[in-house]
């Protein structure tokens, strides 16, 4: 009972729609927490929660708002869950062919926005998103709340390729994963996942952008080299 309730709690605090389990790794979800495979089966094709609380509104956003905003999508720290994605084994091939951003992993609904650029960064997995703000109520209701500086948070969908169970943190180390979808949500469950510092509803272009992660990039190598000359 105390392993089925462990595994319980791993699919409905986080392992829910952003791991997409493929079938031959059914079997050995259910080893290691010792169940049966149809209650493996039962987690993972559970149907996802309907958004709720996002009434039909009529919201435009004004022509000079800010619709692009980078994130960090996977740090490759040890997550809420104690798992490890690593970034290096994150495969991106699919994902830039339909490059599709959700709200709260919720694939049932329309895409928010999509990625203009994705890439790591400093061993991170960093992102833009381009809301889509002018057809779709819920993006605008996202970019508010981005605005606002309530709303932070990213995590990305993926299949795992190849994982094992990490028994000493009790968590699973995902070595290799295919990118489905990355998704704005309220609780990331990698906690550095977050919004880059310093955005606000102000416009910023794609151009503007790429100057500003340039120039972040400069500063953060001529500290580096003043901190290797101190030694």
């Amino acid at each position: 009972m105390a392993n089925h309730l462990a595994l319980q709690r791993r699919f409905l605090h986080g392992h829910g729609p952003r791991i997409h389990w493929r079938e031959q790794d059914y079997a050995k979800l259910a080893r290691a927490y010792g169940v049966g495979e149809d209650v493996v089966v039962k987690l993972v094709q559970r149907e996802p929660e309907q958004e709720i609380g996002l009434p039909a509104g009529g919201i435009k956003a004004a022509g000079d708002v800010r619709k692009a905003f980078g994130f960090t999508i996977s740090d490759g720290a040890v997550d809420r869950m104690n798992d490890i994605v690593s970034v290096a084994g994150i495969d991106t091939t699919a994902y830039r062919r339909n490059p599709t951003v959700l709200f709260n992993h919720n694939a049932r609904g329309l895409p928010i926005g999509r990625s203009t650029s994705i890439g790591i960064v400093g061993g991170k997995l960093k992102a833009t998103v381009e809301l889509a703000v002018e057809a779709l109520d819920l993006a605008e209701r996202v970019r508010a709340l981005i605005a606002h500086g309530s709303l932070k948070g990213a995590s990305i969908g993926f299949m795992p390729v190849r994982w094992n169970f990490n028994r000493e943190r009790g968590g699973i180390d995902f070595h290799e994963t295919s990118l489905l979808e990355w998704s704005i949500v309220t609780t990331p469950a990698a906690p550095g996942a977050l919004i880059e510092p310093g955005q606000t509803g102000k416009a910023m272009s794609e151009h503007d952008w790429r100057a500003h992660e340039r120039s972040k990039a400069r500063r953060r190598r001529a500290l580096e080299l003043i901190q290797l000359g101190a030694r």
